[in-house]
């Protein structure tokens, strides 16, 4: 029952960094907050695509130029650590290498997060920010109606306007944990005494932002009934967990990983510069990468990793 599973969620970790209560006490990748080279509108003349203004978002966009990067593998083994001072990057769906990118906003000292932005439903989708955690799975942000839920930078998710959006009900044959007037329902705690609870629904979702054009998937989602504390007060709307799946429940990385048309392989990564970063689902950008004697990026060393609930290395 996801009522007595409880995870970390610190407000002066980035998300790497965070530790599930229960278990080893082991950390999911810690990387070293990266370098930044911040782009204003007119970061570059040569650059084709105009930069969407975000309400509430940092002011400055950030082309990630990270000084270390680690990229989490969902097999039994694989991390990569390498040096990167990229002075461009491409963040749009790489249809042919099969790689989806999003941009990450936030940071360390003034946010204490990193978080990415979620559309959400159909035929419009709506767009939700979440944090981007690796030691959790709930992907799960507040819906319409919600009996206590926070001021956050996006609109809460309207579930009466996406066509595609269904509540999973207890009598699916779904595995639900627990139910709350007959749809299974979800409660969620963290060791700093936030928590979460709503009802699961079903739902396209895609990450990013509308000019990325990554593909979406149909993925079980939370829908916030209530929020607590840090939860109440942060900026972002809800939470991206990014652990691997737990008692046959897949995390959206493993719905995206399924995605085999779209999607290349089981396999994201994260940059983070000192503001904001690059996510990446399906493979990692090369355009983040420093690059060697010869001008071409370098390759990723790949080291061995634990991935059972959380990432360690």
């Amino acid at each position: 029952s996801l009522q007595s599973s409880q995870h970390s969620r610190s407000a002066y970790r980035p998300p790497c960094s965070r530790r599930r209560q229960q278990g080893a006490a082991s950390v999911v990748c810690r990387a070293e907050p990266c370098h930044a080279m911040l782009w204003p509108l007119r970061w570059h003349e040569s650059l084709s695509w105009p930069l969407p203004k975000r309400q509430g978002r940092p002011s400055q966009a950030v082309a990630p130029s990270c000084s270390r990067l680690v990229v989490p593998r969902l097999l039994a083994t694989g991390a990569a650590l390498l040096v990167a001072t990229a002075p461009r990057v491409a963040d749009s769906f790489d249809a042919a290498r099969r790689v989806e990118s999003a941009r990450l906003y936030g940071d360390v000292g003034d946010f204490a997060y990193y978080f990415v932005d979620l559309l959400i439903g159909s035929p419009i989708p709506q767009r939700t920010s979440v944090i981007a955690d690796t030691g959790s799975t709930v992907c799960a942000f507040p819906c319409s109606g919600c009996e206590h839920c926070g001021h956050h930078l996006d609109s809460s998710f309207d579930v009466s306007k996406s066509v595609s959006a269904r509540w999973i009900s207890c009598l699916s044959g779904r595995a639900c944990g627990t139910c709350t007037h007959g749809r299974c329902s979800y409660v969620q705690s963290y060791t700093e005494g936030s928590s979460i609870s709503g009802s699961w629904l079903m739902d396209y979702v895609s990450i990013g932002d509308e000019f990325q054009q990554n593909p979406p998937v149909v993925a079980r989602l939370g829908c916030h009934s209530r929020e607590t504390k840090l939860f109440y007060t942060q900026r972002a709307n809800g939470i991206l967990g990014m652990a691997p799946g737990e008692s046959g429940r897949p995390s959206i990385l493993e719905d995206l990983f399924s995605d085999r048309a779209h999607v290349d392989a089981a396999l994201f990564a994260m940059c983070l510069a000192e503001q904001g970063g690059l996510l990446t689902v399906g493979g990692y950008n090369a355009t983040t990468h420093a690059l060697d004697s010869s001008g071409n990026p370098l390759s990723p060393l790949w080291v061995p990793m634990q991935a059972r609930h959380s990432y360690s290395i």
